[in-house]
């Protein structure tokens, strides 16, 4: 039987290989899929996350709910991986740890929001597919730049874009965008209680009518 002082010791050693594993993954030495496999199969990094007494535990969720639909499915979400590495930066930060960001999902999932306007509801894998198209020889405002330009060439509007009194719908038939034409109000209008977004195909001429209401 192992001695109290071996125990302590041994746990001790534990924790130091699992801190080591946050800090490799922060740092970019280990990519997402090989943590958060590591991090379903040791309780001691999960423990060291993921437990109540920590600030970050309101973050909890991503880090327990069904694991083997999160392996399979959840991970191909740029957001869920954006804040596995969040949390694991904060765990490191709590506990005074140096460490050097490295971190290729959480600088695209921050360029998200930069591209993305504000009349556009994009899928994240979109905007990941637009990115990766991007020229390389370009700095991160540039990529923005080059982004914005490609989403405007792909939605267009005849006048202006729309104000959405909801959250943006715009159509896509058959995988194409429609055209943006009008709306029969304007959302600051504090008498209206519904609008409608007419859209056309380009080529077809037809017209497709969302309706948001108040």
């Amino acid at each position: 039987m192992k001695s109290l002082i071996q125990a302590i010791k041994d746990k001790k050693e534990r924790k130091e290989q699992a801190t080591q594993t946050i800090k490799k993954f922060v740092e970019g030495e280990m990519d997402v899929y090989s943590f958060w496999g590591i991090y379903t199969s040791d309780p001691t990094i999960k423990d060291m996350i993921a437990k109540k007494r920590e600030p970050l535990y309101s973050l909890r969720s991503y880090f327990e709910p069904d694991l083997n639909q999160l392996k399979k499915a959840r991970l191909d979400s740029l957001a869920i991986r954006a804040t596995i590495f969040s949390v694991c930066k904060i765990y490191l930060t709590l506990k005074k740890i140096k460490f050097t960001s490295r971190n290729a999902d959480i600088i695209m999932y921050n360029m998200f929001y930069d591209i993305c306007p504000s009349w556009l509801q994009m899928d994240e894998n979109y905007i990941e597919e637009l990115l990766k198209k991007a020229p390389e020889d370009i700095n991160k405002k540039e990529k923005i730049k080059w982004c914005k330009a490609r989403i405007k060439e792909e939605f267009k509007k005849d006048k202006i874009y729309p104000k959405w009194l909801q959250e943006p719908e715009w159509p896509i038939i058959d995988g194409k965008p429609l055209v943006f034409k009008m709306q029969t109000a304007d959302v600051d209008d504090v008498f209206v209680n519904s609008i409608d977004y007419i859209f056309y195909d380009p080529d077809t001429k037809k017209e497709t009518i969302v309706t948001q209401y108040d």
